[in-house]
């Protein structure tokens, strides 16, 4: 059955979407380093090979931080003094310096799916092969010791490692709900059903005491497209924590508050942004990206 998102009438895929942290060489007056936090995401639109980058305030507006971040990216992550993403149509993960500077596009290739999701241990990165995928794949930082099928999981979209857990959200096209589910980090004891009745989750964030998630309603009769949350046990869940959002893609969390795209059909524009308890909610915190999907911060 074939996968089709519209966005510029092109086959597309889950885009990804990231916010990360980014040191920077300014000093406070004690003389000590202040480390700047940025939201990042993946341009993941029509012909784009673009990360953009802004302040966790909405400022400093960079729809090109990379401009040429491969074919399509879509998940954005942080990790050490690198920023990795991967790419739907250029089946690889693609790693720079946290300036920007030294790109490669094609750190590591992936044999499978159109790749989305991305997350990392200490050791380790996690990817989600997408929609046509049929896994979750994970190597070393430094690229070395690829495992394309660390762990058999169809159509997943959205990865986050939290504590000992890495925790993922599959797609289902048929306009079912889906889940999320959950595993150690090695793989092991699979949970495959940890949160049911979410609508295609296309992007997890974790913090203190609750998870949440993207609902991507594009597939949904009904739309669907909303925030949840759950207790961290997977209890008490609310698919509909924050709504109003248009086909929200990607999500993270950083200094008090939840980030995510807003991929409307593909064809999306925006980030946005609202408190952790829900409100003040803004869909147009951030404007002009070109379909984003996906979110992290740090």
């Amino acid at each position: 059955m074939a996968f089709m998102r519209s966005r510029h009438a092109r086959l597309l895929v889950m885009a990804g979407l990231v916010s990360l942290a980014t040191p920077v060489g300014a000093s406070n007056p004690s003389g000590a380093t202040v480390k700047q936090t940025y939201v990042y995401w993946a341009n993941d639109g029509g012909g784009s090979t673009a990360i953009g980058r802004a302040s966790l305030g909405g400022g400093s507006v960079n729809q090109s931080f990379i401009a040429k971040a491969g074919d399509r990216p879509c998940g954005v992550g942080v990790h050490g003094h690198f920023i990795y993403w991967t790419e739907e149509d250029g089946r690889a993960v693609g790693r720079a310096n946290l300036d920007g500077s030294h790109v490669n596009a094609s750190f590591i290739r992936i044999s499978e799916g159109s790749p989305c999701g991305i997350t990392f241990d200490k050791t380790h990165i996690y990817w989600a092969t997408g929609y046509n995928g049929l896994s979750i794949g994970r190597a070393n930082l430094d690229g070395s010791n690829v495992k394309q099928d660390f762990i058999d999981a169809p159509g997943v979209d959205a990865v986050r490692v939290y504590g000992n857990h890495l925790y993922w959200g599959s797609l289902d096209i048929s306009g079912t709900s889906s889940s999320i589910s959950r595993a150690n980090l090695d793989g092991t004891d699979i949970q495959k059903h940890f949160i049911d009745g979410v609508t295609n989750a296309s992007g997890i964030a974790i913090y203190r005491n609750y998870i949440y998630w993207a609902n991507y309603g594009h597939f949904q009769s009904s739309g669907g497209s909303s925030i949840g949350r759950a207790n961290l046990d997977g209890s008490n869940p609310k698919e509909n924590f924050i709504t109003g959002s248009a086909n929200a893609c990607g999500l993270a969390i950083a200094g008090g508050y939840i980030y995510w795209a807003n991929s409307d059909s593909d064809g999306g524009t925006t980030i946005g942004r609202a408190n952790l308890d829900g409100s003040q909610a803004n869909q147009n915190f951030i404007t002009g990206a070109n379909g984003p999907c996906g979110v992290a911060t740090g």
